[in-house]
């Protein structure tokens, strides 16, 4: 916020300088300070440019019974504005600029000028402290003979769902140069119909009532007023039209409106970077942040003429839970009567079962394909292949559902590690069935079991007679059938930029949604990527000391990582609730929540999951390799000095004595122990109960809920809505804070060049024999555990579980 009120000022001081020869710029006979914020804003208070919905061009012609004709025209894009006025035989022309400072709080500026004349600066603002109320300044020609102008705009129907944005009071009034009071005007504004806006003022200049009307279709606007009553009633008026970038409220003739969402190839969980310019760039494979989603799913609720919606080949690559969230968002559609219809080439099995859940009908591709297969992983363990070039791998677990390294220090898949897969993929199997079944029951007319058997490229021939499809056709016969059930069909990707006809306000409550994404480390992580304790402690440290945040959602999608880190950041999420200035603290579970993401959830207020998340892995695990076999195989000598005995602990050049196996040994399950304390204490529970659901297992949201270590089920949405109650706010404005440094990656073009040319340098790696240079870049890999740092890190990621399809 201070860098924009910097740039403002710097605007100011150049606007101000450039004011050469200077002129008053011709008084304009339009009202509305405080409330105009659409059509005519750049004409009216150039601060309300900053709100965003004046983008597009406009041309008014003002009668007075003359015959004659004064024309003006408005251009705005984005921030930026131009308009032009020619009255009474005089051109004029001004360039602005409105941009917002904050929700609620605009500041505009502009430079109008009269050809051979000279200019003229002036300055607006335009402030709503509510969602009811809004004021408006305007310093004009302060350059020269000054005045100022100011408004008041009053919503006396807030508490109304339907008048609250329809009906609009408000009073316009002056300060000359002299420094005398005038009245300007007051009026109203009134749109009991989408598409139809009555409006009418007393202007107190000369005595005169107007009135007219507005309609709009769409993205034009054709409107009108002439002077009913007072001097010069019936004689003159003004026409005006407006063709605007974003969509307004409609007297469209269409009854039925069906979207087709087309900008979700994949769903990331934190904000996308420049969401804005993405958005304008063609994509082969458009990305939404999952909140985004949601807000786009909130929309099509919202948009009383849209009575369906279509994902038109939307893979919607994103983990297992993230879909059963969307799920849900889709399902709220489905009960407030609005249609949902997917056609796809292919599906893969979670994406189907999206499909079939919530979908009203199901098309597909003759020539695709579904995989309908249900959760699966395979491992490959290398303990025996290691042992035979001399590598021992020391793999300290806490316990042996604590199964992160068995892949190197052991020759199989343990008895604990298959028990565990087996009740998780169970429990997601259950779910994958529950969301097939309970959309396609009636339709299937095999058994759901019988068709997992041949659900691997299963063809959409067999799909459709197994009653998983219902109807198969190509792109243009969808196109067909759409046409021919009469609806009016728009891209979301070009109808979700709608104006707002609901003031912001800069007393609107916040909740901050703060993303801890990624494994856990120390320092400071990298935005989106990984999940540093010192930025994310302070993220969440400045959002407690924040008057302006009223709660905290905490969206953790993490498979732990450093212990030391984990402790860290779970001690702010603590501190939210005993610290200094409490506030309510929901934990939001994505795909994985599991070992120190768990740890970093238990101290929240409520701990919310899906029934996909994975989470719990209590439990500490540390490895350390021992290579001294395969430097002695190659012949590679090893000399170490110290100064105590334990001076080299751990070396991964020498296996280690029973004593430090030992040290290390107590060393982890003291970190056990800390880990279950923790836990108990922020659940309220006993380390005894909390220790027979930990030993670093691995349980499903439901499963998890199901042995205390999670409150509830629900999804961001769910979890938002959750803090606002526990704050005592509604309809909160979200703060989206993703913590961590920007990472660029920016090429080089000399070693591109080099290749290019052949220039590259000789390696000198490619003198080193073919064993000898495995072996360094063996201890390359290995040599990032020599410190034996304990991990509360889970046993697999999402994408080995096969629960993240994004690639």
């Amino acid at each position: 916020m201070y860098r924009r009120l910097l740039m403002m000022a710097l605007i100011i001081v150049l606007l101000s300088g450039a004011a050469g020869a200077q002129t008053r710029w011709d008084e304009t006979p339009r009202v509305g300070i405080a409330v105009e914020d659409k059509s005519s804003a750049s004409l009216v208070n150039m601060a309300a440019v900053g709100v965003g919905d004046t983008t597009g061009i406009g041309w008014s012609g003002y009668m007075d019974g003359s015959g004659d004709m004064d024309h003006t025209l408005n251009l705005t894009l984005g921030w930026l504005a131009y308009n032009y006025r020619q009255f009474n035989n005089i051109n004029n022309h001004e360039i602005g600029l409105g941009v917002p400072l904050y929700d609620g709080l605009y500041f505009g500026t502009s430079i109008r000028w009269t050809p051979n004349q000279g200019s003229g600066w002036n300055t607006h603002l335009l402030y709503r402290p509510y969602t009811w109320l809004s004021f408006g300044i305007k310093g004009e020609s302060l350059n020269n003979n000054p005045w100022m102008d100011w408004g008041a705009g009053f919503k006396p129907l807030m508490f109304s769902d339907f008048w609250r944005s329809r009906l609009t009071l408000f009073y316009d009034g002056r300060v000359n140069n002299s420094g005398r009071y005038d009245n300007i005007a007051t009026g109203l504004r009134m749109m009991p119909i989408d598409g139809l806006e009555l409006f009418g003022h007393w202007d107190f200049r000369d005595d005169k009532l107007v009135t007219g009307i507005n309609l709009s279709w769409h993205r034009f606007l054709l409107g009108g007023e002439v002077t009913s009553a007072g001097n010069n009633s019936w004689s003159e008026g003004n026409i005006q039209t407006f063709a605007s970038l974003k969509r307004m409220r409609s007297l469209s003739t269409h009854r039925k409106r069906l979207v087709i969402y087309d900008v979700a190839q994949v769903i990331t969980d934190t904000p996308r970077m420049y969401a804005k310019a993405q958005d304008f760039k063609p994509d082969p494979n458009p990305t939404r942040s999952l909140f985004e989603f949601l807000q786009d799913m909130e929309w099509i609720l919202n948009a009383p003429e849209v009575e369906a919606i279509l994902f038109d080949n939307q893979s919607l690559r994103t983990s297992f839970s993230n879909l059963i969230e969307i799920e849900q968002a889709l399902r709220r559609l489905k009960e407030a009567g609005k249609r949902i219809y997917f056609y796809g080439d292919s599906f893969g099995s979670t994406q189907y079962a999206l499909a079939a859940s919530v979908g009203d009908e199901v098309f597909m591709s003759p020539q695709g394909s579904i995989d309908l297969t249900g959760f699966g992983v395979s491992n490959l363990y290398f303990k025996d292949l290691l042992a035979k070039y001399g590598v021992n791998i020391y793999n300290f677990q806490s316990h042996e559902y604590k199964t992160v390294y068995n892949n190197l220090s052991e020759s199989s898949i343990s008895d604990a590690q298959r028990e565990s897969l087996e009740y998780v993929y169970g429990g997601l199997q259950e779910e994958l069935d529950r969301m097939i079944g309970q959309g396609r029951s009636g339709k299937l007319t095999e058994n759901l079991e019988n068709l997992y058997k041949e659900g691997y490229w299963m063809s959409a021939a067999r799909a459709h007679e197994a009653g998983l499809i219902d109807e198969l056709m190509y792109r243009d016969q969808m196109e067909t059938w759409l046409g021919m059930r009469r609806y009016w069909v728009s891209y979301f990707s070009q109808e979700r930029w709608d104006m707002d006809y609901e003031w912001k306000s800069t007393n609107r409550p916040n909740i901050a949604v703060i993303y801890a994404n990624g494994n856990i480390i120390m320092s400071e992580g990298a935005r989106g990527q990984n999940i540093g304790a010192d930025s994310l402690a302070a993220a969440i440290r400045n959002a407690r000391y924040n008057p302006l945040v009223q709660g905290i959602v905490l969206r953790v999608n993490s498979g732990g990582g450093s212990a030391l880190a984990s402790d860290i950041i779970a001690r702010e999420v603590a501190l939210c609730a005993v610290g200094p200035r409490p506030k309510p603290i929901v934990i939001s579970m994505g795909g994985v929540a599991a070992s120190g993401g768990y740890m970093i959830s238990a101290p929240g207020t409520r701990v919310m999951a899906t029934p996909g998340t994975i989470t719990g892995s209590i439990g500490v695990i540390t490895m350390i390799p021992d290579i001294s076999g395969l430097l002695e195989m190659f012949e590679v000598g090893v000399g170490t000095v110290t100064t105590t005995e334990s001076a080299d602990i751990p070396n991964i050049f020498r296996p280690l004595t029973e004593t430090e196996e030992q040290r290390i040994r107590d060393s982890v399950m003291k970190n056990y122990d800390s880990f279950i304390s923790m836990v108990a204490m922020n659940r309220d529970m006993t380390s005894e109960s909390v220790d027979a659901v930990a030993m670093g297992r691995i349980w499903t949201g439901r499963q998890a809920m199901d042995r205390g270590l999670v409150d509830s089920m629900g999804g961001l949405d769910d979890a938002i809505e959750l803090v606002e109650g526990m704050a005592g706010v509604y309809n909160a404005r979200i703060l989206e804070i993703n913590p961590g440094n920007i990472i660029f990656a920016i090429p080089s073009i000399l070693p591109a060049l080099a290749v290019f040319l052949d220039l590259q340098p000789v390696d000198p790696m490619d003198m080193v024999p073919d064993d000898l240079r495995n072996v360094i870049e063996f201890y390359k890999t290995v040599s990032a555990y020599e410190r034996g740092e304990a991990l509360f890190l889970m046993p697999y990621t999402l994408k080995e579980l096969d629960l993240d399809n994004r690639d």
